[in-house]
């Protein structure tokens, strides 16, 4: 198994593979759920922008560190996206 990301060495190893794309999806998913969490109670953008936590554990991986953008940008998206661009 070889992965081959869009910045930084390809991984190789199904095992590595694996968890690199499991803490990804989990490290989105629990971003995707606290934003629709707060919005869901009627919370602004930036409530959701200064209250989201990001997971230590994730933050920890070193394939998950902010090294390009910042993870406000991430949580824009998500509100962008379930809230309408207006």
């Amino acid at each position: 198994w070889i992965m081959s990301a869009g910045n930084g060495f390809p991984l190789t190893g199904h095992d590595r593979i694996h968890a690199l794309l499991t803490d990804t999806a989990e490290f989105l998913e629990s971003l995707e759920e606290q934003v629709l969490t707060l919005m869901n109670t009627g919370s602004n953008l930036d409530r959701v922008l200064h209250e989201v936590e990001i997971p230590q554990r994730l933050l920890d991986k070193p394939y998950l560190r902010p090294v390009y953008d910042h993870p406000q940008f991430i949580l824009r998206n998500i509100w962008r996206l379930y809230g309408g661009w207006y």
